[in-house]
């Protein structure tokens, strides 16, 4: 991951089993750039709005989608899941 200015870093608990999740920020701007969940250590999670191109992004499931404002729009044809999915 490369951007403008210097990377800042925040340690966040969050509440039931996703533990520790390190995120990580634009220094200069606060935008979320990714995440880095401790109970999947092989994982990262970049913020798509994050992204100069994200024409070639494609989801692989829906997540939350139990929480999902009323104009949100979740793509068919991939997996839903009201929470987080189990392992």
């Amino acid at each position: 991951v490369h951007g403008a200015g210097q990377g800042g870093r925040l340690r966040h608990r969050l509440a039931g089993p996703y533990k520790t999740v390190r995120r990580h920020f634009c220094g200069t701007c606060g935008t979320p750039l990714y995440g880095e969940p401790e109970v999947l250590a092989e994982m990262v999670v970049i913020k798509a709005g994050s992204l100069d191109d994200s024409s070639w992004v494609e989801p692989a499931a829906s997540i939350y989608v139990d929480s999902a404002p009323g104009w949100g729009i979740v793509p068919g044809g991939i997996p839903r899941f009201g929470k987080m999915p189990p392992r």
